[in-house]
């Protein structure tokens, strides 16, 4: 009577080992696109966090060279928060002087020079690098000849 019992109470009931295999395999092989996709997000949260402090980076050091004559300050460093941008100057195209606009002392001298910018984070990682062309002047005192 008491091996009917133990029948009785495993008759159909419950998940056998083999189903629950079956199951924790099709569950493992539908996590693995979910964790390809949170690497995914993660990379493409920290791209838009590093664009963003390229961006607020970049918008300070032109701010900055508002103020900045080239022609005397031809090598530099901006230190930020987070990044230190370097940049140096060289010198494109000799001093012109501007025609009828200054007659007596001083003269101007206009410059072009040729700006390398390179920004990193403060590991030392390059954010940013670029070239760009910048106007510096220089006050001669005999009239610019």
């Amino acid at each position: 009577m008491k091996a009917d019992l133990q029948k009785q109470d495993l008759g159909g009931e419950g998940f056998s080992l083999l189903e629950v295999i079956v199951v924790l395999a099709l569950v493992s092989v539908a996590m693995v696109p979910l964790f390809q996709m949170q690497n995914t997000l993660s990379q493409s949260s920290r791209r838009a966090l590093d664009q963003t402090m390229v961006s607020q980076a970049l918008q300070t050091t032109l701010n900055h060279f508002e103020n900045v004559n080239i022609a005397e300050q031809p090598v530099g460093q901006l230190t930020l928060s987070e990044t230190t941008i370097n940049w140096s100057a060289t010198l494109v195209e000799s001093h012109q002087r501007p025609s009828g606009l200054y007659e007596q002392n001083p003269a101007p001298e206009v410059r072009l020079y040729s700006v390398q910018l390179n920004m990193a984070d403060n590991t030392g990682r390059q954010l940013f690098s670029d070239e760009f062309n910048m106007v510096g002047w220089a006050v001669r005192g005999d009239g610019g000849r």
